[in-house]
Order: structure tokens, then C-alpha cells, then sequence
């Protein structure tokens, strides 16, 4: 999985090289195929940890603990709209 290999190597200037000679075919593939968009994804990712002074993996930390806390966020407004119906009486 893209994920896994891609993992701790968002700031390494050797990876798409690496993996575009790796003899895994479905990398040399996907690499020769979408090089232009790694590579603009890629310094999108290292301007961010330049611009925050964030090493990626504090950044990694607080984009989950970010997501954790709106999908807590979002299942909380449910339940309190789904307890709102049940207590208010239709008539």
C-alpha cells in the first residue's frame, strides 16, 4: 500500500527514485504515471513542515487528534439531535 511505503519518507528527496527503481512493477508503474503530482504533493508536504517548523510526524499527531475530535465532535451533535426528537412530543 502506497501508505505504508510513503510513510515516514515524506521529506526524502531519494524515495521516488527509490521506488521507481525498486523492480516492483506496480511502483515503477504508478510512479512513471503520476511522478508530476508526487512531486507537487511532495513539496506541498515540505513547505507545510517548513511553514509550521512541525517535524511530520508532530504534524501527523495533531492532524489526528484533530480528526479524532470533530468525528467525537459530530457524533455527540447526533445523539443530542436523535435525544431532542425522543423528548420533544409531536402533536
Amino acid at each position: 500500500m502506497i501508505i505504508d511505503e510513503y510513510f515516514d519518507n515524506e521529506l526524502d528527496q531519494t524515495w521516488p527514485d527509490r521506488m521507481a527503481t525498486s523492480g516492483n512493477k506496480q511502483w515503477v508503474q504508478f510512479i512513471s504515471h503520476e511522478r508530476k503530482q508526487i512531486d507537487q504533493i511532495r513539496a506541498n508536504v515540505h513547505a507545510l513542515a517548513s511553514e509550521t517548523g512541525l517535524e511530520i510526524t508532530a504534524y501527523r499527531r495533531i492532524v489526528k487528534a484533530v480528526q479524532k475530535g470533530e468525528r467525537e465532535a459530530c457524533q455527540a451533535k447526533k445523539e443530542m439531535v436523535e435525544a431532542n426528537r425522543s423528548e420533544v412530543p409531536f402533536d
